[in-house]
């Protein structure tokens, strides 16, 4: 019971859902003991955050022509939608690397999967480490948050060469 002029602050812990819109508006109600309701609006503020991840980080073994697929996936752990841009390069320059998407839009709360294809030429003759690097820029995120780095290995090998035909036989 509080004095007349008295005041009296009360804390409440309210629970909000991750799936919850930010920039959003909920209305929360109190009753007073006198019977009096009051409905005050609480503003959910967004927050974007969202994390890449590979589906297994081994090492890829292909030959002359041939294709590499990597999975990853795109997770938004915040409470407004993610709008990436992909982007991906090799290491030698020498094959091609192709995002399976270059845009995606990743809903509140849900994970996007998505791949990345590695691919060389037919006229491969070394063997040939490659590096590639997929960069997933978050529009709604700033800084160092906002670009993340993927990195896959794979390692190209010449086809055999065939035979040479007069060292099969020896001479009689």
């Amino acid at each position: 019971e509080l004095q007349p002029g008295e005041e009296k602050a009360l804390l409440h812990t309210l629970y909000v859902p991750p799936a919850t819109p930010g920039g959003s508006e909920i209305r929360i109600s109190a009753r007073s003991d006198d019977g009096l309701d009051q409905i005050v609006p609480l503003r959910i503020t967004p927050a974007a955050n969202g994390k890449a991840t590979v589906d297994g980080s081994e090492t890829r073994f292909i030959h002359p022509g041939e294709k590499a697929s990597y999975l990853f996936k795109i997770t938004n752990t915040g409470n407004v939608p993610l709008h990436c841009a992909i982007q991906s390069t090799t290491s030698p320059a020498t094959t091609r690397a192709m995002a399976a998407s270059q845009t995606l839009i990743v809903p509140i709360g849900e994970t996007v999967d998505t791949a990345i294809e590695v691919e060389t030429g037919d006229d491969l003759t070394d063997f040939t480490e490659i590096v590639t690097a997929a960069q997933i820029d978050i529009a709604e995120l700033s800084g160092d948050f906002a670009r993340q780095f993927l990195y896959f290995h794979t390692e190209a090998f010449p086809s055999p060469a065939l035979p040479d035909k007069t060292l099969l036989f020896e001479t009689l």
